[in-house]
């Protein structure tokens, strides 16, 4: 199922990245969790090491879903 099919999953997600950049980027709550603003290269070094693994992950699914449409249409044959 797709994330956007569900609004309360959305929400959620949305909430939880706001309350992240609200402790990351207001002073009194990044003192007080002990943590400093990520940098502009920061950012981008976490995008840079993130992207492949997300690419990775895609074509692995993407792969499973045609070996079980691979499997599936097996299957019939021999029924038939």
């Amino acid at each position: 199922m797709p994330p956007w099919v569900n609004p309360w999953l959305l929400l959620a997600m949305a909430v939880s990245f706001d309350l992240h950049l609200l402790i990351l980027y207001v002073p009194f709550f990044a003192s007080a969790f002990g943590i400093v603003p990520l940098s502009f290269n920061e950012w981008l070094l976490v995008l840079v090491v993130a992207f492949p693994v997300i690419i990775i992950n895609e074509v692995l699914k993407l792969a499973r879903r045609c070996m079980l449409r691979l499997s599936r249409s097996s299957m019939k044959l021999k029924a038939d």
